[in-house]
């Protein structure tokens, strides 16, 4: 489930599969690599009932501490994809018998086919569209390719992450810990952001020490 086919290669004297990363493998990939989203910008740009556009933004923080922020964006127009479909679906047709048809000509099983997929387009266009923004950010952020041999993926993945390990119990790494994060929260989701989470310590009162 990990990976699928998306064809062939001559190799030699015979054939390889091509296979793809899956939408599972690329997010687990990303979870390891500690991508965050910036889910006020991860959105929907414009919609209709035959077009979605939708943006994804996400961020990876480099060994120096540094963030990456990345930003990318899905585009499904479902008159491009009928169009499409119907000629593929046309092609098989034709290389159909009568009895593989259920007794349709080929233009007649091409619509028929065609009108069961659109369906299914039409019916998960926004996932799919939200999906290929963000895989399109982890793709980037992480350098993975859209095709690899089987032999390449006998070898595992190495996703290197950040470990910072401070002493907690220094105030004046706390205090910096703080401020680094307001700044770190200020640079990936905006200024608002950080005033949602500031108001909530500004009603607090001073905290009680408990050994």
């Amino acid at each position: 489930g990990d990976v699928f086919k998306v064809g062939s290669k001559k190799v030699g004297n015979g054939w390889q599969d091509v296979l793809s990363l899956s939408k599972t493998a690329i997010l687990k990939l990303a979870t390891a690599a500690g991508i965050v989203w910036n889910w006020s910008e991860t959105k929907v740009l414009s919609v209709s009932k035959d077009y979605v556009l939708y943006q994804a933004v996400g961020a990876m923080r480099k060994p120096s501490g540094e963030w990456i922020p990345l930003k990318a964006t899905k585009e499904i127009d479902l008159d491009v994809v009928e169009m499409e479909t119907h000629d593929a679906n046309l092609k098989t047709a034709q290389k159909l018998n009568d009895k593989q048809r259920d007794g349709l000509s080929p233009e007649d099983w091409a619509a028929q086919k065609t009108r069961a997929n659109m369906i299914q387009w039409r019916k998960n266009k926004l996932m799919r569209a939200e999906t290929g923004a963000m895989l399109r950010v982890v793709r980037a952020l992480l350098s993975v390719k859209h095709q690899y041999s089987p032999a390449e993926l006998q070898k595992p993945f190495a996703v290197p992450t950040v470990d910072f390990a401070p002493d907690y119990s220094d105030p004046e790494v706390r205090r910096s810990m703080a401020e680094a994060g307001i700044r770190a929260t200020a640079d990936l989701f905006g200024q608002s952001a950080v005033q949602q989470i500031q108001a909530p310590q500004q009603q607090l009162g001073q905290p009680i020490d408990v050994d």
